[in-house]
């Protein structure tokens, strides 16, 4: 970006000139803010932007730049569904260069300043191989920062310019399960034939879509290189409620309930003839299918559909009392088992007290304080009038 963001007037901000496009947007930059204020150049930095619905899902406070304030890469993440989480980084690493000014002597001066302090200290140096070279610097604080998203559970997107051999690029990006996401092509014109500008991501962001620009769209001599991913990938799923399926009537796994499955259908084939009208229509086949089969075709699938399901009501095992449920006969046993919770409750077993109260109001049955005697005479006359009951669905449920 190439902006010391101090030194640039408000109206000039970043924000302030994306917000002319749409309301919804967020942004953030990232640059040296070590260095001395003298210009509003300053070469180095990173910014993202995001627009629109999805820019709702940013979260604010998760926002991170590079910690030593040297401007090396700025990230956003994005929150949804079931707290899915996903970070998209920008990043910059330095070319070696003596330019003063530029990217990699600033950095060079950061570490010059700040070499000796203790291991403790927020901008101390870490033993790495090459400890003045802001190359490797960058490596292992970047590698640091991803490493932790990781372990917090988030999905990864890291696009950055690496300025790095892409073979070696690509195995250092392995060591951090992050795969390259672009076809390999040279993404700027004084480069070898290898990319420098690169996307990586976690395994399971799969892009539906990914492209290089031509040289020359862009200001620059860089590539423009952009990806696609499906908005789900990125937020999450909503998983829909777990719909149980309907217990089917034909059990495949009883041979008799097979065999009685087979010859109802196999006899309901030949009311229909269906054989026959198989036949006539494999007689006829042809490509492409004439209207009049076509339509022929649908006819008898639905016949075979239909005999098939009345070959499975009639293979169901039910397992039921031997007599008709009647409004008569339920009252009974609701009577019978009021009174045996009364026994129950007399022996010390617990009972709900509010449901109790229900079943003597639905049964209209005044209560009175009985001993384990008395408790057990009603449960008597209760069992013997349910009985009576049972002996009458003879003729009850006999046609007339």
């Amino acid at each position: 970006m190439n902006q010391d963001w101090r030194l640039v007037p408000e109206e000039e901000k970043l924000d302030h000139v994306i917000s002319r496009w749409t309301r919804d947007r967020r942004s953030t930059v990232s640059f040296n803010t070590l260095a001395p204020q003298r210009s509003k150049f300053q070469s180095g930095g990173t910014a993202m932007m995001t627009f629109n619905d999805i820019s709702h899902s940013e979260i604010s406070g998760e926002r991170d730049r590079d910690p030593r304030g040297l401007g090396r890469w700025t990230s956003m993440t994005f929150r949804g569904l079931n707290n899915n989480k996903t970070t998209i980084i920008t990043a910059y690493c330095p070319v070696k260069s003596s330019n003063v000014g530029g990217a990699y002597m600033q950095q060079v001066a950061y570490i010059q300043e700040y070499l000796e302090m203790d291991q403790d200290h927020e901008h101390s140096i870490p033993l790495i191989d090459n400890r003045e070279c802001p190359r490797q610097l960058f490596g292992w604080d970047l590698k640091k920062f991803i490493s932790n998203k990781i372990e917090e559970g988030h999905q990864i997107v890291l696009m950055g310019d690496f300025n790095s051999e892409f073979e070696d690029l690509k195995e250092w990006m392995q060591e951090l399960m992050l795969e390259e996401a672009i076809t390999k092509l040279k993404t700027y014109k004084r480069s070898k034939d290898s990319p420098i500008d690169c996307i990586f991501t976690s395994p399971g962001l799969i892009p539906i879509f990914s492209c290089y620009l031509s040289f020359g769209r862009l200001i620059g001599d860089h590539r423009g290189i952009w990806i696609e991913f499906k908005r789900e990938a990125l937020l999450g799923i909503r998983i829909p409620a777990f719909i149980h399926p309907e217990a089917r009537r034909l059990k495949g796994k009883d041979p008799r309930v097979v065999k009685r499955y087979r010859e109802t259908v196999h006899k309901k084939f030949l009311e229909h003839n269906i054989y026959e009208r198989l036949d006539k229509m494999y007689q006829n086949i042809g490509s492409p299918l004439l209207p009049s089969l076509q339509a022929y075709f649908e006819e008898l699938d639905h016949t075979i559909r239909e005999c098939m399901q009345e070959g499975e009501k009639k293979c169901r095992n039910y397992h039921m009392g031997i007599h008709d449920w009647t409004p008569i006969l339920e009252s009974k046993r609701q009577v019978v088992d009021y009174w045996r919770r009364r026994i129950s409750h007399v022996l010390g077993d617990k009972q709900d007290a509010a449901k109790m109260i229900r079943i003597q109001k639905r049964l209209d049955i005044r209560y009175k304080k009985m001993n384990i005697t008395q408790l057990n005479k009603e449960l008597a006359k209760a069992l013997k009038k349910r009985g009576n009951i049972y002996n009458r669905c003879v003729w009850i449920f006999k046609p007339s």
